[in-house]
């Protein structure tokens, strides 16, 4: 198994190559536009910005695919300073060719920071927007941002869309992993670093769930060694969701780790549960929303609020 990029800190920047910043500046309406050539930009560290403009935007989610999906960014400004204060809706690109590119979707996206004030860490939030890719390939996306006293700005990047993504999809089977219980451990504490431990997330089996035709929501992270330090946080937006919606949807929390209690000793086995191999997670936090018939409803890289989890929990109650 590659190893696991744990959190954002982790997740490699994507360049804003030339081109395709050529591409994205003349790109407007649905069809194919001829667009400027790559030798007629100035290369962007010649461009001179203002202090505090916008000058640079992340692709924060890593595992993308053909399909509906939840798409993630950071946007930072000349200083490199994250933005978090800004109206944000996303324009996604396909590249057809050197001097081509066609507008195929576009949508609002909220800034999802909500609930990481506790750490010290607001300025790790993303905005995030749904899209569905709907071919594989290299795309681009542009940011535009309003702020606070500010006129409308925009920034954009490329990246490269794969035929599938490495976790399961949205409307694919979830793995029907068997991960352990508190009926299988001497105490809750050997199932997770987190501390106090909340047993309520221990007492589901993810192939039990399916089994049961329950829908639920599996949360992978390692609330003490996840070097975003997003685990935590991300594990503590299920406590209201449980509290509000346990009867009706299942709670499971599956460790990173195989043995979180000697790692909190001091100890070095690192070799991760089988469950996160069969999910085949590139990262973590991640989290899954899986309906009554053990499909993929929805999915969610990185940290995600309380509230943005809260939606999708009603999409699925109301979902026929």
């Amino acid at each position: 198994m590659r190893p696991l990029l744990l959190g954002f800190s982790a997740m490699k920047a994507v360049a804003v190559a030339g081109a395709a910043l050529a591409l994205l500046a003349s790109a407007c309406g649905g069809s194919p536009a001829a667009l400027a050539t790559p030798s007629s930009m100035r290369p962007l560290a010649a461009t001179r910005l203002p202090p505090g403009a916008l000058a640079s935007l992340l692709v924060a989610s890593v595992d993308l695919g053909v399909g509906p999906q939840r798409f993630a960014v950071a946007i930072f400004d000349s200083d490199q300073r994250p933005i978090t204060d800004a109206s944000v809706r996303l324009r996604f690109f396909k590249v057809l060719g050197q001097d081509q590119a066609e507008l195929r979707a576009e949508a609002a996206a909220p800034f999802r920071g909500q609930g990481l004030q506790n750490e010290g860490l607001q300025d790790r939030g993303v905005y995030a927007a749904p899209v569905t890719f709907d071919s594989p390939g290299t795309w681009g996306v542009e940011a535009l941002a309003v702020r606070p006293g500010h006129p409308q700005e925009s920034v954009r990047a490329s990246f490269e869309v794969p035929a599938r993504s490495q976790t399961p999809a949205i409307g694919d089977p979830a793995p029907a992993s068997r991960n352990k219980t508190i009926t299988d451990v001497g105490s809750v504490e050997e199932l997770t670093s987190a501390r106090p431990p909340d047993p309520d997330l221990y007492r589901l089996a993810i192939a039990d769930a399916i089994a049961q035709r329950r829908p639920f929501l599996v949360v992978f992270a390692t609330p003490a060694f996840c070097t975003s330090r997003a685990c935590g946080p991300a594990l503590e937006q299920v406590h209201p969701l449980k509290a509000k919606y346990g009867d009706r949807v299942g709670f499971i929390h599956v460790e990173i780790y195989n043995d979180p209690v000697g790692l909190l000793k001091g100890g070095s086995d690192r070799s991760v549960r089988p469950a996160v191999l069969e999910w085949n997670l590139p990262t973590e936090p991640y989290a899954f929303l899986v309906d009554g018939r053990g499909l993929v409803f929805d999915k969610f890289e990185g940290f995600v609020p309380a509230a943005e989890l809260e939606e999708a929990v009603l999409r699925l109650l109301a979902a026929p």
